[in-house]
């Protein structure tokens, strides 16, 4: 699916097992902003491990729904040229 936005055009790309490193640098921003957030009020896991335990959560999510005879997970990714812009995932 492609869509245009002022000076932009971008398309929603399913991605699959193999493709969830694309929305790495995303995850990490977020946990920067969750950080910037509290302040140190609550605890927030270093980039690093929080990335690998998602990352591990999607993937696992994706090839499960893969293997069923109907998929029950999506990660989507907003792409213009390159990295995507944001991404969901359902499961």
């Amino acid at each position: 699916m492609t869509a245009n936005s002022p000076g932009r055009r971008w398309a929603i790309v399913a991605l699959g097992p193999d493709d969830v490193d694309r929305v790495s640098p995303l995850w990490a921003a977020m946990v920067a902003h969750h950080r910037a957030l509290t302040a140190d009020a609550w605890p927030v896991r270093d980039t690093e491990d929080a990335w690998s335990r998602r990352r591990r959560q999607y993937v696992e999510w994706l090839e499960t729904s893969a293997a069923a005879a109907q998929p029950s997970a999506w990660l989507l990714a907003a792409v213009p040229a390159g990295a995507p812009l944001g991404y969901a995932i359902s499961w």
